[in-house]
């Protein structure tokens, strides 16, 4: 009974211990692989998806919120949460695109 209670106790205190471990070891990773870019990546997607579900103002209120201006401002005649959201995309591409470039360079400066 005491051997059971045993392995019970280990494995509720082992399991999430290596699953927190498994967590930060990914986490870990996904930005040494993307260094500087995963900021500004993650915040062009959070702050476009959210900016876009910002509703427009009343009419009737006298003022709008610093949220309410940018969620309805535009940057070169698209409007601010899509140039955001695909901003954070081209962000979170750039690691991917340079790992190729430079597989592919490597691979034609070899051949020579």
């Amino acid at each position: 009974m005491l051997a059971a209670l045993f392995e019970i106790l280990l494995f509720l205190m082992l399991v999430p211990a290596l699953i927190v471990f498994a967590l930060f070891k990914i986490a870990s990773d996904i930005a040494d692989y993307f260094g500087f870019w995963l900021f500004p990546g993650i915040f062009g997607l959070w702050l476009g998806i959210n900016l876009s579900m910002v509703a427009p103002s009343d009419p009737n209120v006298p003022f709008e919120s610093l949220i309410e201006v940018i969620a309805h401002s535009h940057i070169v005649g698209f409007a601010t949460p899509q140039v955001l959201f695909v901003m954070g995309i081209f962000s979170l591409l750039v690691p991917p695109a340079c790992s190729l470039f430079k597989l592919m360079f490597r691979a034609t400066r070899d051949a020579k």
